[in-house]
Parts: structure tokens; sequence; C-alpha cells
């Protein structure tokens, strides 16, 4: 998703963009973001979020992760896909930053000089938030982070900027995990908790 030129159309609701829009160069270089998807989940779960973003001046990618999706159903979340995506997972993400950093430096590339190479930011849904932790972790170019309903790893923080997000009756993963990495994650952070909500009122589906 990214920043079309003002009166594109038509939007795609299943996608809350305009399918193969151009981009608009003109308000560029625009902030990168990744999003990861939950498990069997898919890169089109939450594009209430994707497309807002790319409206607000922010290019996002969401790809999806190979035997975790939900064409892989039901093999998908069986204690062996889980165990696969927590290693691959993040290798994911940094293989498409590191393919739309290579695009931004590509005269051929539509791309070509779109991007702020750095901060680079990385959110995620679920599994996904998970894989947020997991990536930002390993790959010192991402500065900023903003899990949705996070699987929170025991012992989980951030040490760069983040934004953390959950439903107050998510019944999925462990929300007391979730405020506890809040706590110990360094400023500047902040935490919102939805009344009323699940865990699935972070997707589209929901």
């Amino acid at each position: 998703w990214y920043p079309a030129p003002p009166g594109s159309s038509p939007i795609s609701t299943g996608h809350n963009a305009v399918i193969d829009a151009p981009l608009d160069l003109s308000g560029g270089p625009y902030p990168l973001l990744l999003f990861s998807h939950g498990s069997c989940g898919y890169p089109l779960q939450s594009v209430f979020m994707t497309g807002l973003l790319a409206s607000h001046g922010f290019i996002v990618v969401a790809p999806p992760h190979p035997g975790n999706t939900i064409n892989d159903f039901p093999t998908c979340g069986t204690p062996a896909a889980q165990v696969n995506s927590v290693a691959e997972r993040p290798q994911d993400m940094i293989h498409v930053l590191d393919q739309m950093l290579l695009a931004n430096a590509d005269s051929a590339s539509p791309f070509f000089g779109a991007l702020v190479p750095y901060p680079l930011g990385m959110s995620g849904h679920s599994f996904g938030g998970l894989t947020t932790f997991l990536t930002v972790g390993i790959d010192s170019r991402l500065k900023v982070a903003m899990p949705m309903a996070a699987a929170t790893p025991a012992g989980g923080m951030f040490t760069i900027p983040s934004l953390s997000m959950l439903g107050q009756v998510d019944s999925v993963v462990n929300v007391p995990n979730i405020r506890n990495a809040y706590t110990a994650s360094h400023s500047p952070k902040f935490l919102v908790e939805i009344k009323h909500a699940g865990h699935y009122a972070f997707s589209a589906l929901c």
C-alpha cells in the first residue's frame, strides 16, 4: 500500500486501496512499515490499517508467510508449522525489507527514490506481533515497533520506540504478558487497550 495521486479510483474494498494505482512521488520520500499477518492469516487481513497508513504518507508492505497462511489450512496451525514459523517469519520480513531497499535504489523500479531509508518500522498481529518482537531483535534497521494483540515472548521487551495494542477481552493471547512487555520496554512507548475488544478486533475479518 502506498500513496496514490488524489482522485485515484476505484477503491477495491478487499484491499482498501486502488489496485495498481501509480505511486504519487510528489509527497515522497515516504517512511516504510512492514506488516506481519497472524498465524493462518494472510496479507489482506488488516486492510483497515494498511490502507489508512498509506493515505497518511506511508508505504506498507505485508508479505505472506509460506506454510503459515490461510491457504495452508489446516496444517498452518500444527505444532511443526508453528515451530518452523518462529524461525522463518523474521527471515521473511528481512528479505522483504532488503528487496524494498534495493527497489528504492534501482532507477528501473517504480519505487526508485520513494522510500525514506531510515527509520523503518514494523507491525504485526498475533503471531505477527511475535514476529515483530523477533525481527526487531535481529535487524537494527528497524527503529519503531507496533505489535497488535501480540503473542509475546517470555521476557519480551522493546529497546526502540513502540506502540503496543490489545483488546481487553482477548482470549487467544496472554494479555498480562503484553502489559509486562510494555512495562519492561524503553521509552518512548505507548500502550493502547481497547475495551470490549477481543483478539480479532485487529483483523478486517472481525
